[in-house]
C-alpha cells in the first residue's frame, strides 16, 4: 500500500481505514463469546436503523427497486439476504476455530484473486506499480508462509 501511495502521490484513505477497522472488528469478533449466529443476528440489527434510512431515502428519491420492481425482483432481493447471511455465519463459525493470523492470512488471497480475474477475465491493465505492490503482498506471504511452516509447535 505504501508503495502504491508513493507511486500514485495520494494517501490511501479508504484502504487504511478498512484494514484499521476490519482488524479491530476481527479482534472483537474473536473475543466477544456469542456463538455465531447470535453475533451476525446482533450485527445486523446493530445496521437495521441505518439500512431502514437508507431504503427510506432510496424510495423518496424514486430509485429503489422495492415496491416498484416485478415480483421475481423482489424475490430476488430478498433471498439476496439469505445467501448472503449464510456464508457471514459459515465464516464467523470457521474463524473461531482459526487463529487470528490464519484468517489474515486468507484475506489476503482475496486481492490476489480478484487481480487474476481482473488480468485473465477482463483484460484490465497491470502496471509495474500494482506489480511492486502485489509483490510486496506476495513476498509478505511468502514469508508468513515459510515461518508458519518452520516454526516449531
Amino acid at each position: 500500500m505504501i508503495f502504491q501511495a508513493v507511486a500514485y502521490r495520494v494517501v490511501p484513505w479508504l484502504p487504511l481505514g478498512l484494514a484499521f477497522t476490519f482488524g479491530l472488528y476481527g479482534l472483537f469478533r474473536k473475543t466477544v463469546k456469542v456463538d455465531s449466529t447470535t453475533g451476525t443476528f446482533l450485527e445486523t440489527l446493530f445496521l437495521l436503523p441505518l439500512t431502514l434510512a437508507f431504503l427510506g431515502w432510496e424510495m423518496l428519491r424514486g430509485t429503489s427497486a422495492f415496491g416498484t420492481a416485478n415480483l421475481q425482483t423482489h424475490v430476488f432481493l430478498v433471498l439476496a439476504g439469505v445467501v448472503t447471511a449464510v456464508p457471514l455465519v459459515w465464516f464467523a463459525n470457521g474463524a473461531r476455530l482459526l487463529p487470528l493470523s490464519m484468517v489474515g492470512f486468507l484475506h489476503s488471497l482475496t486481492p490476489t484473486l480478484r487481480l487474476l480475474i481482473g488480468v485473465v477475465l477482463c483484460r484490465e491493465a497491470f502496471t509495474i506499480v500494482n506489480l511492486g505492490g502485489f509483490g510486496l503482498i506476495w513476498l509478505g506471504i511468502a514469508m508468513y508462509a515459510q515461518v508458519g511452516l518452520s516454526a516449531p509447535e
